[in-house]
C-alpha cells in the first residue's frame, strides 16, 4: 500500500475511534427504506422570438421610457423570450402521490427596453402539493398546497373564467377619482379605463402603480394555494372539482383572495364514436377580499360532439353578483357592488376525408361578448372580473405579447384551416369592439367636443402554422396583424404620443412570432 493509502486508512479509523467515543457507544447508520412506486420527470425548453411594431411601444409607454419618447421615433422590438419548465411527480404506495412544478419568469432579452435593462430568468413554484387518490372512497381524491386550478371545457388550452396560474390578478393596479381608494377591483374607476379589465395592471391614459406587474401587458402573478377535491363516480360519467384556498401573488404587488370553485360536470357520447366526449358543466365560485363581502358567480356550460365528432357546438356563461370590500385609506366607498356576466357560444365543423384520413380541414366560427362599463365614477363594477386565460388572437388577447383585453369587449371571431398528422394551418380573424366607451380625460376633450374614445378596437388576422418535427421537437409561428385599431391610436394621441409619419392614421400594427419548443 501506498504511503497515501496507509494515511487514508490510519485517517478513517481515527475519525471512527473519537466518534465513537464522542457519543459513548457504537456509530449506527440507518437506512430508511422509502418504497417509492414511480418517479416521473418531465419538462420542456421554449426560445419565443417576438417581432413587434412600435404601436405596441406607443400603447404601453413604460415609467423608464414615458410615452412622448416615442413620438416620431422607429421602436420596432425584436427580442427572445426563453422559457423553462421542470416537472417532478412522485408516486407513493396507498395511492400518496406529491408534484413539483418550476417555471422560470418570462423574459425578454433584447427588447429596447427591456425592464430597465434587467434580464433576471429564474424559476418559480408553478405546482408544490400532495395528495391522494381514493381518499375518502372509491372515485375521490384530494390535493393540498399550491396547484393549477383551471376551466378549460373544450380543452383547447383557452380558459374563459378560470387559470388562476396563467393569469394576472384583477384586483391590482386600478386607479380611482378617489385617492383614497386603492386595490379595488379593476376598472371599478372614475379614469378613462372602460378595457382593460380584470387581467390589465396598467392604466395606459393616467399611469398606474402596478406597471411592474403586467409588464407591457406581459405578467405572470397569480398562484393558488389551498385544497382541491375531485371525484369521478358512474364509470366517469359524472365529476366534481371543488377548489378552495387563497390565490397567491407572484409580482411585487401582494393582494391576495380567497377562492372557492365548484364544477359538477357530466360526460356522454352523441358522436357515435364511443367516446364520452361531450360535456355539460355547472359553475359556482366565490372571490372574497379583505372584509366579509365577497363576488359570487353562477354559470354553465356545454361542448357537445355531433355525427362522429364531425360537429362541435359550444357555449360558456356566468353571472357576477354580490360586493367587494376594497383596502381604503380613510374607509370611504370602500364596497363596491359586483354586476357583471359575459358568455360565448360557437360551433365548429371538422369532417372527416375517407379518401384521406390523416387530412381535417376545419371551421369554427364564435360569438364573444364579455361585460364592462364606461368608467362613471359609480359604486358599481360592470367589468367582468376573471382569471381568464384567453389567447385565441395574438395582438388582441395575448397576456404574453400583446393587448390583453379581458372585459368590456365584444367580439365575432373566426377559424379556418386543416390539420395533418404532425402539420396544421390555420387562418383566424376577429372583429374587436367596446361594449361601452370610456370617457376622455376632461382636459383633452378634441376641438369636436366628442367626450368619448371610438369603440373600435381593431380587425385581426392571424395567419398560423405548427410543424411536429419528432416527437419531442415541435415549431410554431403566427404572423399577426391588426386594421383599423381606432381606440389605440385615439386613447395614444390623448397622452401626446402621435403615429409616426410613415404610418399613416397609425391605426395598424403588426407582430410575428415564432416558438421553438423541446419537451421531455
Amino acid at each position: 500500500m501506498s504511503k497515501r493509502g496507509i494515511c487514508a486508512a490510519i485517517l478513517l479509523v481515527f475519525i471512527a475511534f473519537c466518534a465513537q467515543n464522542a457519543f459513548a457507544g457504537d456509530v449506527v447508520t440507518d437506512l430508511v427504506n422509502r418504497d417509492t412506486k414511480l418517479i416521473t420527470i418531465t419538462g420542456s425548453i421554449s426560445l419565443q422570438t417576438v417581432w413587434r411594431e412600435d404601436f405596441f411601444d406607443s400603447v404601453f409607454p413604460r415609467n423608464d421610457h414615458p410615452a412622448p419618447y416615442s413620438n416620431g421615433q422607429d421602436h420596432d422590438e425584436l427580442y427572445i423570450n426563453p422559457l423553462m419548465t421542470l416537472k417532478m411527480r412522485v408516486e407513493l404506495p396507498d395511492s400518496f402521490f406529491g408534484t413539483l412544478e418550476l417555471k422560470t419568469v418570462p423574459d425578454y432579452y433584447g427588447m429596447e427596453q427591456g425592464l430597465a435593462g434587467n434580464n433576471n430568468n429564474f424559476f418559480h413554484i408553478e405546482q408544490a402539493n400532495i395528495g391522494a387518490e381514493e381518499f375518502l372512497g372509491k372515485g375521490f381524491s384530494i390535493s393540498l398546497g399550491i396547484m393549477p386550478v383551471k376551466l378549460d371545457l373544450r380543452g383547447n388550452g383557452d380558459s374563459f373564467y378560470v387559470n388562476v396560474s396563467e393569469s394576472e390578478n384583477p384586483f391590482t393596479g386600478a386607479v380611482h377619482t378617489n385617492p383614497a381608494i386603492h386595490f379595488v377591483p379593476a376598472d371599478v374607476t372614475g379614469a378613462p379605463r372602460g378595457i382593460e379589465g380584470s387581467g390589465y395592471e396598467w392604466n395606459p391614459f393616467l399611469g398606474g402603480n402596478a406597471w411592474w406587474n403586467n409588464y407591457q401587458g406581459q405578467s405572470k402573478n397569480s398562484e393558488f394555494a389551498g385544497f382541491g377535491l375531485e371525484y369521478k363516480g358512474f364509470d366517469d360519467i359524472f365529476c366534481l372539482d371543488v377548489w378552495g384556498g387563497f390565490t397567491l401573488e407572484t409580482g411585487l404587488t401582494g393582494i391576495d383572495t380567497f377562492l372557492f370553485l365548484a364544477v359538477p360536470k357530466i360526460k356522454f357520447d352523441l358522436s357515435g364514436t364511443g367516446q364520452d366526449k361531450s360535456t355539460v358543466q355547472a359553475v359556482f365560485s366565490m372571490i372574497q377580499g379583505d372584509k366579509d363581502t365577497a363576488i359570487g358567480a353562477l354559470g354553465f356550460g356545454f361542448d357537445i360532439w355531433f355525427i362522429k365528432d364531425w360537429v362541435e357546438v359550444f357555449c360558456e356563461y356566468v353571472g357576477q353578483f354580490g360586493e367587494y370590500t376594497s383596502e381604503t385609506r380613510t374607509g370611504a366607498h370602500d364596497k363596491t357592488h359586483q354586476a357583471s356576466h359575459a358568455f360565448y357560444a360557437g360551433a365548429r365543423f371538422e369532417p372527416k376525408v375517407l379518401d384521406a384520413p390523416d387530412f381535417r380541414p376545419f371551421f369554427e366560427m364564435s360569438y364573444w361578448w364579455v361585460g364592462g362599463d364606461d368608467g362613471n365614477p359609480m359604486r358599481e363594477n360592470r367589468d367582468f372580473v376573471s382569471y381568464e386565460s384567453v389567447g385565441t388572437l395574438l395582438i388582441m388577447e395575448s397576456s404574453s405579447v400583446g393587448l390583453d383585453v379581458d372585459c368590456n369587449y365584444r367580439a365575432l371571431k373566426w377559424e379556418l384551416g386543416f390539420k395533418l398528422e404532425t402539420f396544421e394551418f390555420s387562418v383566424r380573424y376577429g372583429m374587436f369592439h367596446l361594449i361601452h366607451s370610456p370617457y376622455k380625460p376632461y382636459y383633452k376633450y378634441p376641438p369636436d367636443g366628442a367626450n368619448h374614445y371610438s369603440k373600435i378596437l381593431g380587425n385581426e388576422v392571424d395567419v398560423r402554422f405548427s410543424i411536429k418535427v419528432q416527437e419531442h421537437l415541435s415549431v410554431s409561428a403566427v404572423a399577426a396583424m391588426v386594421f383599423d385599431a381606432m381606440f389605440w391610436d385615439e386613447s395614444t394621441e390623448s397622452r401626446g404620443v402621435r403615429p409616426l409619419p410613415w404610418q399613416g392614421s397609425g391605426t395598424d400594427a403588426g407582430l410575428g412570432y415564432l416558438e421553438i419548443k423541446l419537451e421531455f
